[in-house]
């Protein structure tokens, strides 16, 4: 058996071409030191600027960003005796204490393309007045998930 390929003629013919676009849900975080490593634990603050957040986004639905906290909103000791509280305002929002889950912190509308904004991240340190010495850390982490 021999098999041909054969190209019939026509008066008209079309094709489809396609691209694709990948989804773009990214973050950078930079971190402002002068802040971040010398917070005030003994007196306390409030809108304390420790980090900007840039946002990257081509969904058009938009996106939602989410934060969470390893030791749940508390400044710990390096003993993990001593911790004082803290809150989070992410891109002027209200004041929010994480937990150990992700929390809703900001809701992006409907996008029409590729779309950057920078979002702040300050926090409220409860004072601790009898504070023992020795360094108080938590550890936050941002993630972005597209809609």
């Amino acid at each position: 058996l021999l098999a041909t390929a054969t190209t019939f003629a026509a008066s008209s013919g079309s094709f489809t071409i396609t691209g694709t676009v990948s989804a773009v849900n990214d973050i950078v975080i930079t971190p402002n030191a002068a802040n971040q490593n010398s917070l005030p634990i003994v007196a306390g603050g409030s809108n304390i600027n420790v980090a900007s957040v840039q946002e990257t986004s081509n969904d058009l639905n938009g996106y939602k960003i989410y934060m969470k906290s390893l030791y749940g909103s508390k400044l710990t000791h390096t003993s993990g005796s001593y911790s004082t509280g803290y809150t989070v305002n992410y891109d002027g929002g209200a004041a929010v204490t994480l937990t150990t889950a992700d929390q809703l912190v900001k809701t992006s509308p409907a996008l029409t393309g590729l779309t950057v904004d920078t979002s702040l991240v300050n926090v409220n340190v409860t004072a601790y007045p009898t504070a023992p010495a020795g360094t108080y850390s938590d550890t936050i982490t941002i993630s972005i998930v597209g809609l």
